[in-house]
């Protein structure tokens, strides 16, 4: 997958989630990325950074059992403190992304 088609992938698991309040976060990025390989280039994109807030907090969402989605969100703002995102952002590298790449790998 092309780390646009990965972006393009994450906006529609956004616009899915949103029309479809119901669905899982994991059932919903299952349902986007179905049949669609995560490639190193990809992965690398996701670790940079470079991902969206929101679907960052979908990700999550699927993947985190210990914080909730809403957690995610608040604590994810730039408004929030500094040294609480710094914390989120190894929880993010050390525990979410491997999970995600390794589903869809």
């Amino acid at each position: 997958m092309e780390t646009e088609t990965l972006a393009t992938a994450l906006t529609h698991a956004l616009n899915l989630r949103k029309t479809h309040p119901g669905a899982s976060a994991r059932e919903v990025l299952d349902l986007v990325f179905e049949g669609q390989l995560i490639s190193a280039t990809d992965a690398d994109w996701l670790q940079g950074g470079n991902i969206p807030v929101e679907a960052r907090v979908l990700i999550a969402a699927a993947f985190d059992q210990a914080m909730t989605e809403s957690e995610w969100l608040a604590w994810l703002q730039p408004s929030a403190d500094p040294a609480l995102r710094r914390s989120l952002e190894i929880v993010w590298l050390q525990l979410i992304y491997p999970q995600f790449v390794q589903r869809y790998k």
